[in-house]
């Protein structure tokens, strides 16, 4: 009597798992068509009508490895050249950069570091807020008891959400937050910034007599910088003295004489504190370091705030470094800046 209940019931079930694994196959269908469709992101192609987009951790990773992995044609063109991206959503706790990628191996008293690459492509954050969780601190050597020895940190040389920036770039409507962190003994060698570490033309262009520029348009730096930057550098063991410029927004390295920079509407609200070191400079600024003194006005600071804490032996409210040739417009501090040699308002 209960045989044609188990009946129907034994069927019951095999026409619902045969529906469950009928979608099933859909979903991975669909999800294979998405990727090859959108690649590891969460929509659009790269092009400016159709950036790619980013809602979450993993698809912001996805391109960090991009930007870091990605192949393309020519030797020192990017995967991200000429492509668009958008944020969708405020993304927490990211520990690595978009473009670094930094395990540091010590062998023999030395330290020998990961690879980096530029991002040269365009990233709109449609007023989302990136934290960052960046910790550059290494043990002593002292403190290494082993012969060889390999750990991760997220950057080496430069640092910020973007390590590094080339050729005809645009980063907008942003938003970082977080902190970076470095003791005496860390891998970063050269500028720490909240947002873009540092932008310098690209050398290697398609065409080298075509202008480049760079923009940086309604950003907000909330990330607090601690640099005291290292005494032992990669592959020798004593020190390299040198200018360790540190910045809420971006440092400008070399400009070819056709390329502009303009940085609009910015504003840095986190505290910059540049750790003095022997034989080495430690400028700090509330938006902008300069590396160079020939840019001839062609750097446009226009309409930015500084209301951080800005400590450096040379610090600026607004910029520092070899910068009378910038062309500041319309800007404010109401920071607190101290400078044990040098400090000013605007600029030292």
């Amino acid at each position: 009597m209960w045989l044609p209940c188990s009946h129907k019931y034994n069927n019951f079930i095999g026409e619902y798992m045969k529906y469950l694994i009928s979608i099933l196959f859909i979903f991975i269908l669909s999800g294979i068509f998405l990727f090859a469709q959108y690649g590891p992101f969460g929509g659009g192609d790269g092009t400016k009508n159709n950036p790619y987009q980013i809602y979450n951790h993993a698809q912001l990773m996805a391109l960090a490895d991009s930007v870091l992995f990605g192949k393309s044609s020519a030797t020192y063109v990017n995967w991200s050249r000429g492509k668009y991206f958008i944020l969708m959503n405020s993304i927490s706790s990211v520990t690595r950069p978009i473009g670094h990628d930094s395990p540091i191996l010590y062998m023999n008293g030395k330290y020998f570091a990961g690879q980096s690459r530029f991002f040269q492509g365009s990233f709109d954050g449609q007023g989302h807020t990136i934290t960052l969780a960046f910790n550059l601190n290494l043990p002593p050597p002292d403190d290494i008891i082993t012969e060889y020895y390999l750990w991760y940190v997220p950057c080496y040389g430069n640092c910020g959400l973007f390590p590094e920036v080339r050729g005809n770039a645009e980063i907008k409507n942003l938003i970082v937050n977080g902190y970076i962190r470095t003791n005496h003994n860390t891998t970063t060698s050269g500028t720490i910034c909240g947002i873009v570490g540092t932008y310098t033309s690209d050398l290697f262009s398609d065409n080298t007599y075509a202008s480049q520029k760079f923009i940086m348009k309604n950003c907000i730096s909330m990330v607090n910088i601690y640099a005291e930057h290292r005494t032992i550098p990669p592959s020798t063991p004593t020190s390299t003295p040198g200018i360790r410029s540190n910045a809420g927004i971006v440092k400008i390295d070399y400009l070819r004489d056709i390329d502009t920079v303009l940085i609009e509407d910015c504003i840095n609200m986190g505290n910059i504190e540049s750790v003095p070191s022997t034989g080495h400079i430690y400028p700090a600024a509330g938006i902008a370091a300069f590396l160079r003194d020939d840019y001839n006005n062609r750097v446009i600071i226009n309409r930015c705030i500084n209301v951080g804490y800005i400590k450096g032996d040379v610090a600026g409210g607004i910029t520092v470094g070899p910068n009378n040739n910038i062309d500041i417009r319309n800007c404010v501090n109401i920071g607190i800046i101290e400078g044990t040699s040098q400090s000013g308002a605007i600029k030292p």
